[in-house]
């Protein structure tokens, strides 16, 4: 093992903020190493950019450092190597489909200071199981979690009012969802194929109404 590196889970840490600089910082490396490799994104970086790390097959592991406030679109798309993110408290946006296809994702926990999250974010992250959502949040946009076939439950905060387009779409696992009394909208297919889905909690049924529900779904109300 190299020396001077700092590690994570016994493996050295590569400092970089896109896929050009990661390739450079291994190659400096003195000691046997091989992919997937621990980054940490490089200090004085307030906004991952656009695309930095899409279709890098050996980022393994993501440390955010405190700095960074965004990332961007498709940022860390097509990883599929990646199997753990972890997130800093300063963390504020997640860009478009920033983790989309990153198939080894199998637990993210975004902290509460995320106050937006776009379209897609984790748009066909095939083994996900579980997700931390920050009480922060107003919306789960369209297309959050489609295609997440393992993702079995999640707990909606308080703060959320909207639930966007196709926003569960063919999560097969999930077999029950609790919706807060703060949602004021659920758009189009937002449930749909999620065929193992039996029960629904709900305080105003109707906004199920263009859900894509299938099957018998029970439709439980609080009032």
């Amino acid at each position: 093992m190299a020396k001077g590196y700092e590690l994570h889970d016994g493996k050295p840490i590569f400092i970089a903020s896109d896929s050009k600089r990661l390739k450079v910082a291994v190659s400096k490396y003195k000691g046997e190493i091989a992919p997937p490799y621990v980054v940490k994104i490089s200090p004085r970086t307030k906004k991952i950019r656009k695309e930095a790390f899409m279709d890098d097959k050996t980022v393994g592991v993501v440390l955010l450092h405190e700095e960074v406030k965004e990332i961007g679109k498709f940022a860390f798309a097509g990883c599929k190597k990646m199997i753990e993110i972890v997130m800093n408290d300063s963390l504020e946006v997640i860009g478009f489909g920033a983790f989309e296809d990153c198939y080894a994702l199998t637990e993210v926990q975004i902290p509460d200071s995320v106050t937006k999250i776009r379209d897609a974010a984790f748009n066909n992250c095939q083994n996900l199981t579980k997700v931390k959502l920050p009480s922060s949040l107003t919306r789960i946009p369209k297309w959050m979690f489609e295609c997440c076939p393992h993702l079995a439950s999640i707990v909606i905060p308080d703060s959320v009012t909207s639930i966007g387009y196709s926003a569960f779409y063919g999560c097969n696992s999930m077999t029950n969802i609790d919706v807060p009394s703060s949602v004021r909208k659920i758009e189009d297919e937002a449930l749909s194929r999620c065929r193992r889905l039996k029960t629904v909690r709900i305080d105003i049924p109707k906004l199920l109404n263009k859900a894509g529900l299938e099957g018998k779904v029970k439709i439980v109300t609080n009032n």
